[in-house]
């Protein structure tokens, strides 16, 4: 059985004020936790590229503390949102599918948020 917890990070140090909730999963063999997911929400549109940056710097940290290779990112802009991959390699966010725009919740095209949480699953079994 898969176990996941989500956490409210509240800016524990200043290089992670762009996270406001992390999904870990935990792992039974080896007792840890290891972040999947982190979001992050504005209700402004400011600075996207700024904001973009914000999430890929936490990113970063969060796979040099787990020594991870990728995670997955949701930021969100008012009510739209896109999600993300973020390579270790790559150091940049990559959008799930094609598109870099953002996705109004209400909309038909929401629904790449269940599959983007289905890959999510699959990737980390």
């Amino acid at each position: 059985m898969d176990i996941y917890a989500v956490i409210y990070e509240h800016d524990p140090e200043a290089s992670l004020n762009s996270v406001d909730v992390v999904v870990v999963q935990y792992d039974a063999v080896h007792h840890t936790l290891t972040p999947v997911l982190f979001t992050h929400s504005k209700w402004v549109s400011e600075d996207i590229g700024q904001y973009e940056e914000q999430v890929v710097k936490a990113a970063l940290t969060y796979m040099a503390r787990g020594n991870l290779q990728r995670v997955h990112a949701l930021t969100t802009v008012g009510l739209s949102f896109q999600v993300w991959v973020v390579n270790r390699e790559k150091e940049e966010l990559e959008p799930f599918k094609d598109s870099e725009k953002y996705i109004d919740a209400d909309c038909e095209e929401a629904d790449i948020l269940v599959r983007f949480v289905d890959s999510i699953e699959q990737t980390n079994r």
